[in-house]
């Protein structure tokens, strides 16, 4: 039979040994910030050394974002994501990559509304989505590189829309107006 002190050992050794094999979730987040890189077109960044990190950027294309597509090799384990500039943000993983998708914007020009040309955003890799910089972006003990696609649909503003309509319906009208009086 094992004595007390020695159950009490082992036991404390083996949960040490659970604790010090912890590994963060990998989780990430697009959200308002402020102080940032400019970055356009498709570019890249980086997690940390402890797989977190919060960068800051703003977006110096000339159109509003309405979908970022990133590209990263994927360490494993269950996945989160979160924006407020998107209506949706999911991930599809294949061959140790993932494919990270935020899209979709208010039709009717709310929230959430993309990135807008000169609007300021942080990714956040970081664990529950702090500050500490920890989270679960290392694949064998290195940070994992992103590449990240921003695109635009370039859709007009319901307005010009309507404009452009009511200018075809009166030159359609002109139109008929002058072939009906050119041939009574």
């Amino acid at each position: 039979m094992m004595r007390p002190g020695r159950a009490f050992a082992a036991l404390f050794l083996f949960a040490f040994c659970l604790q010090a094999g912890v590994i963060e979730d990998p989780e990430i987040s697009i959200d308002p910030s402020f102080d940032s890189t400019g970055v356009h077109g498709v570019f890249t960044f980086s997690s940390n050394t402890t797989g977190g990190g919060i960068l800051h950027f703003f977006n110096e294309d000339p159109f509003t974002w309405v979908k970022v597509e990133i590209m990263a090799p994927y360490p494993g384990g269950p996945f989160v994501c979160r924006s407020v500039f998107f209506l949706t943000c999911g991930a599809t993983f294949a061959n140790g990559i993932a494919d990270i998708v935020f899209q979709g914007i208010d039709p009717n020009g709310g929230i959430p509304s993309g990135i807008h040309p000169g609007g300021h955003f942080v990714i956040n890799l970081d664990h529950n989505f702090d500050d500490t910089g920890v989270g679960g972006w290392l694949i064998a003990g290195q940070p994992v590189t992103f590449e990240a696609t921003p695109s635009a649909t370039i859709t007009p503003e319901p307005g010009t829309v309507g404009l452009m309509l009511g200018a075809l319906a009166g030159m359609l009208l002109l139109y008929r107006r002058r072939s009906n009086s050119a041939s009574s």
